[in-house]
């Protein structure tokens, strides 16, 4: 496993791992805050490397880690929102994309999105998907 992959493991096991705010602060920052304190520390709270992993706010998708890595934050996933997100896709020069779907409104378009793309979608995209669900928002322990 090349270290963009390795690390694009270690981003989806955060993602999972965060909790979603449940009084309303925004999902997007909050992860955002979140890989930048958890991306370049290791399970034993010691910095996995000798250089800095950058997580930056992006333009065209909500948070960037390092330059192969997108993690795009989608409140309420919809319909409409599965065609954008597979869009994005397509669009983004990036290696690795995670989707954190925070709510779902609509779940048969969450798992045809999840059938669709996660895992490899072409030679170029890798593409991972973690539905953070409502009922769990600011609790520890799911």
């Amino acid at each position: 496993m090349d270290e963009n992959q390795e690390l694009f493991r270690d981003v989806v096991e955060d993602v999972k791992s965060w909790i979603p705010p449940e009084d309303g602060e925004n999902f997007e920052e909050s992860l955002y805050s979140f890989l930048k304190q958890r991306v370049n520390i290791g399970s034993d709270g010691i910095s996995k490397k000798e250089e800095e992993v950058k997580v930056v706010k992006a333009s065209k998708i909500s948070i960037g880690v390092s330059d192969s890595i997108g993690v795009q934050v989608i409140e309420d996933f919809s319909e409409e929102d599965r065609g954008e997100a597979s869009e994005l896709i397509e669009e983004l020069d990036t290696d690795f994309i995670v989707f954190a779907a925070c709510g779902v409104d609509d779940v048969e378009a969450w798992k045809k999105f999840t059938v669709a793309h996660r895992g490899t979608t072409d030679s170029r995209v890798q593409v991972d998907t973690v539905w953070k669900e409502e009922q769990f928002f600011g609790k520890d322990g799911y």
